[in-house]
């Protein structure tokens, strides 16, 4: 006899499980569902009865890491982008003030200079247009960061829980 209990994640695909716990044992299993939850730790907190397993706190840790991982290299683009948007925005103020001396030492006004103009718009707007993908990619990584420290949480919890349901784990010298 089993009652249903509640539902995770398959760590193996995207679909979701439901838990049942068999009266007889009391262990866990899993047969096939559509309910979605959004984490194992979501799963515990809701006082179902599975076991984390070493597996599950590996997989825990490689998510962390890898939120971590994409989290840094968008920082490291963030910064690169910056960095070239001072370039450009330092470039472009350069070749404003050469326009406008040379529109200001010209005793009449030139077609020649409106293309000097146009030059030093476009620069300006180019500083802009990295400075914008530079701040798009700064939310991004602050998203990412943002999960990666849910993840840490939820890593945190799977290592716990691992170590109270496997007391003697190969896992508790490492962790």
């Amino acid at each position: 006899m089993c009652a249903v209990i509640g539902g995770c994640r398959d760590r193996n695909t995207t679909k979701g499980v439901l838990l049942a716990l068999a009266f007889s044992g009391g262990y866990c299993f899993v047969a096939p569902s559509r309910m979605p939850i959004r984490s194992a730790a979501h799963a515990i907190s809701q006082h179902i009865n599975c076991l984390v397993t070493a597996d599950d706190v590996e997989l825990a840790v490689e998510k962390c890491e890898k939120l971590w991982a994409d989290a840094l290299a968008a920082r490291k683009q963030v910064e690169e982008l910056s960095n070239e948007a001072e370039e450009l925005a330092e470039a472009s103020a350069l070749s404003s003030e050469e326009a406008s001396a040379t529109i200001d030492d010209s005793p009449k006004f030139k077609l020649s200079m409106i293309g000097d103009l146009k030059a030093v718009t476009d620069a300006n707007l180019n500083a802009n247009a990295v400075l914008s993908d530079a701040i798009e990619v700064m939310e991004e990584a602050e998203l990412l960061e943002r999960q990666a420290e849910a993840a840490l949480v939820e890593m945190e919890e799977a290592i716990e829980q691992h170590l109270v349901d496997f007391p003697d784990s190969e896992l508790k010298d490492e962790l």
